[in-house]
């Protein structure tokens, strides 16, 4: 698990600010910490943009801005929802079939914390995908309407 939790860290140092990396919360994720670790390098590379709405993305559905402090709690549905998105996304981008590794289930649950290292890492690996890729990626996974 450590092992897990500083290959994940490793990819996602220095893409972005805030929030903060923390082995701590990295070894059971809770959901919206990765939310936000996905969005923060979603905002930091641009890879991505379209993915998820308003409300899946945590965000002032007014505005479509995040809000002041954290984004508001998700329902069961919109966690599934965005988690299912970010699978199936980073599946397409990666080539990696992330749905071996672990599910929407487990990542909500806290079930299996390495599963989410790695569906982390390998999301943040397609910040390196080439746009293009990653367009046809994210288009790929709103026409499943997921």
């Amino acid at each position: 698990m450590d092992a897990a939790v500083a290959d994940a860290m490793s990819h996602l140092f220095g893409l972005f600010a805030k929030p903060q990396l923390s082995a701590v919360l990295l070894k059971r994720p809770p959901f919206g910490y990765v939310r936000s670790l996905v969005m923060a390098a979603m905002d930091a590379t641009g890879v991505g943009d379209g993915l998820f709405d308003d409300l899946e993305a945590g965000r002032d559905q007014r505005t479509g801005k995040a809000p002041l402090g954290d984004a508001p709690p998700a329902t069961l549905e919109v966690k599934a929802r965005f988690l299912v998105k970010l699978l199936a996304f980073a599946s397409f981008a990666s080539g990696e079939p992330l749905d071996m590794v672990t599910s929407p289930s487990e990542v909500i649950a806290g079930v299996n914390p390495a599963a989410t290292c790695t569906m982390l890492k390998v999301r943040i690996r397609t910040v390196t995908v080439r746009r293009k890729s990653a367009n046809t990626s994210v288009r790929s996974v709103l026409l499943q309407r997921v």
